[in-house]
């Protein structure tokens, strides 16, 4: 006999997979994806899984860690830990190969054809002649707050609006003529930014896109035909790669907002709801962002240190996702690079080298905290209903430890939750294909949050409700 004989049964999506959605209230969506990602979509089975764990491969005993960088001809990791620079191999042995003067803050690293490492930290730039094993400071007159590299010449930013240029090859020398500013604005410049053959000169307000046109005099001319209304409010957010540039921007009439162009004007990643939330923080511009690739995906992930807040954006499937670390603080990657077919990265919170991986399922043999926060279910004519089953067909028998799935209720949309109902998933063996939750109760709109426990992983891929009304 049915438990409702008077009222008809419909089974209705779950939308359990999907994303973090950004709204300014509550009644809007409360809609989070933390530390799982969405994949499967080219196979027509979505799926949501964990996102990327990390281990810890290195530790360098002490120092803030302050910037890693893949040589690409010399094949080794450059890490720079507080005053310390070292040289990684692939078989993660290390030496120390130079000193910098400073202790603490950023610093950005680059290097030329010619066996040199350039390394500047806010104060000064060195030179690591890997080829000759030289580490040397680089006596300029200007201060440099930036660095890359095109067509030979070492390119650096300084702190009075200037952007410089080495001798050819020689990050030794840098002709004090050979130098331009930024023209668009009168504006703080914040980064010379090369972008495959674009060199992009980005202030707080604006940018400008400069080519190398091999010009005797000085070999650079700006594009005057397209204007960049955008600057960067942190250098530290602006990550290159996979043909896109990716920043933390604003301009003089806009809050931040987070945008990446391929070349051409920037385009927006970041919502309404998102915009709604940067405009919040307390500081927004200590943040670090950076462009990795992960099992096909590519990702821009932003930590704003001082707010606590990190979210990850995936340009394969236009989702961002929540990550944290294991107490659901933000996380503590601060610079990811690939580096002999692994992600390895540095972090806010200590002096270790870490790898990562979607392979890895804890952080550092710690438990991840793992959570979908649904939308908001409301029934298509506002009317009350009742929710008896709410099934979710996920892969359950194949971990070796206890793991288990608690599922809260909201029902005003999502400010509060009730008492939280846990189900053991099967050992490993006792293989099934879904989890069944009952008896949900009446209600005009409900929110459901399902957080996940395991050391190893979960594979979700579709839910379902059995819906009264």
């Amino acid at each position: 006999m049915p438990i409702f004989p008077n009222k008809p049964k419909q089974t209705v999506p779950l939308d359990i997979i999907g994303g973090t959605k950004f709204s300014r209230y509550e009644q809007m969506t409360t809609e989070e994806t933390m530390n799982l990602m969405v994949t499967g979509q080219d196979s027509g089975v979505p799926a949501l899984v964990p996102f990327s764990g990390y281990k810890e491969v290195l530790d360098f005993g002490r120092g803030e860690a302050r910037g890693i960088f893949v040589s690409t001809r010399l094949n080794e990791l450059i890490v720079v830990m507080g005053s310390g620079v070292f040289v990684v191999t692939d078989f993660l042995g290390t030496r120390r190969v130079g000193r910098l003067d400073s202790t603490s803050g950023p610093v950005h690293i680059s290097e030329n054809f010619n066996s040199q490492v350039a390394i500047e930290d806010g104060n000064k730039i060195y030179i690591y002649d890997y080829a000759n094993s030289i580490f040397t400071p680089v006596t300029t007159d200007f201060i440099p707050v930036f660095i890359d590299f095109q067509d030979s010449y070492f390119i650096a930013t300084d702190d009075s609006g200037s952007w410089h240029l080495s001798a050819p090859n020689d990050g030794l020398v840098w002709p004090p003529l050979d130098k331009q500013t930024l023209q668009t604005k009168a504006d703080i410049l914040q980064a010379a930014v090369v972008l495959d053959r674009q060199l992009w000169i980005m202030g707080e307000k604006a940018a400008e896109i400069w080519y190398d046109q091999g010009l005797a005099i000085f070999p650079y001319v700006r594009e005057n035909s397209l204007a960049i209304d955008y600057g960067a409010l942190s250098r530290e957010t602006i990550a290159e790669g996979f043909g896109m540039l990716v920043w933390l921007a604003k301009n003089e009439k806009s809050q931040p907002n987070i945008v990446f162009t391929t070349g051409g004007k920037p385009q927006h990643i970041s919502t309404e709801g998102l915009d709604f939330i940067l405009s919040q923080l307390e500081n927004p511009e200590d943040s670090v962002g950076f462009l990795f690739q992960q099992d096909g995906h590519i990702f821009y992930q932003i930590t704003f240190d001082s707010d606590n807040f990190s979210i990850v954006y995936d340009f394969n499937t236009k989702m961002f996702y929540t990550v944290t670390d294991e107490c659901r603080n933000r996380h503590i990657a601060k610079q990811v690079v690939l580096f002999n077919n692994k992600l390895y990265f540095i972090s806010f919170i200590d002096s270790k080298l870490y790898e990562m991986g979607t392979d890895i399922t804890t952080y550092d043999g710690k438990e991840i905290p793992r959570v979908r926060v649904t939308p908001h279910y409301r029934s298509p004519n506002s009317d009350i209903f009742i929710v008896n089953r709410l099934n979710v067909q996920m892969e359950t028998g194949n971990n070796a430890t206890v793991s288990k799935v608690e599922l809260s209720l909201s029902k005003d949309s999502g400010v509060t939750y009730g008492n939280v109902v846990t189900e053991e998933l099967k050992k490993q063996g006792l293989r099934r294909g879904q989890v069944d939750f009952w008896r949900m109760g009446r209600a005009d709109v409900m929110t459901f949050q399902f957080r996940f426990y395991s050391k190893e992983r979960f594979v979700v891929t579709n839910g379902t409700m059995d819906v009264y009304s």
